[in-house]
């Protein structure tokens, strides 16, 4: 797993480099600097290196605001190994 792009997020739009195999499930949970857990996305990932177009709207359906997240990505291959990584993003419109 690389780092979020565009990082500073000038939208609420991401992708992420993740190479996974196939059918993955990959839960990205985002935090402010105080722990607040502000987004969850749960999907599965189609293969390959990259997440597009990842949305980065909270869990009350609006953007996320300016500022300073945590984004704790959580992969678990089919096999049943889980991959855990915590990663930096500024949202700056």
């Amino acid at each position: 797993m690389g780092n979020p792009y565009p990082n500073p997020a000038p939208s609420g739009m991401l992708s992420l480099p993740v190479t996974a195999p196939l059918d993955s499930q990959v839960v990205m949970t985002g935090y402010t600097p105080s722990y607040k857990k502000v987004l969850e996305k749960r999907f599965t990932h189609p293969g390959g290196s990259f997440l597009y177009g990842l949305d980065l709207t909270d869990l009350w359906g609006q953007t996320l605001a300016n500022g300073v997240y945590y984004l704790k990505v959580e992969l678990t291959d089919p096999t049943g190994r889980k991959f855990i990584k915590t990663l930096t993003l500024v949202v700056r419109r």
